[in-house]
């Protein structure tokens, strides 16, 4: 911060302290100053401590990298299951329930995902909630279980099949 302050000074920019900021009022700033600061101690006991929270935001940015990078390998392989267990034709949409539940938590997740952008792009996106909903549906061989989705979107067990369709659309089986 110091050396930020001493650029724009030296640029002759002003700037404005917002008093919030140093208020321990908030848990914004309680964090800032007892967890992050700890976990920079924790992680270089012996660093200054501006050092230790730049370090620290060097290991969050890394690990957010392979975060992004794992997440980018979901979505493919999801892209490419979405063909082999989903059936858009009937104005809706279903995936063949045995297999996508055979597929592991994070891969099912992408499923959901990439299906619900193809399906209701409109639509704002699953929560936690809805994508813990949509897996329930998978893990019930009870026909007729069903969750209403953004958009308008219920999600129906049926048989051998979780379907997806829009309310007032016609069902088929």
């Amino acid at each position: 911060r110091a050396a930020i302050e001493a650029d724009l000074t030296g640029a002759g920019l002003e700037w404005r302290e917002d008093p919030s900021n140093a208020d321990p009022a908030y848990l914004r700033n309680r964090i800032r100053a007892t967890a992050v600061a700890a976990v920079a101690r924790a992680l270089d006991p012996d660093a200054a401590p501006a050092a230790g929270r730049a370090a620290l935001a060097g290991r969050i940015s890394r690990a957010l990298d392979e975060v992004r990078s794992a997440r980018q390998v979901l979505e493919s392989w999801a892209d490419r299951r979405l063909t082999q267990v989903c059936d858009a034709r009937s104005g809706g949409a279903t995936l063949a329930a045995r297999q996508t539940a055979a597929y592991p938590l994070a891969l099912r997740r992408a499923l959901y995902r990439r299906l619900w952008r193809r399906f209701a792009p409109e639509s704002r996106g699953l929560t936690g909630p809805h994508l813990e909903a949509i897996d329930r549906l998978f893990g019930t061989a009870r026909g007729g279980a069903r969750i209403h989705l953004p958009g308008g979107v219920v999600a129906e067990r049926r048989s051998a099949v979780v379907r997806f369709q829009r309310q007032g659309n016609p069902r088929r089986t």
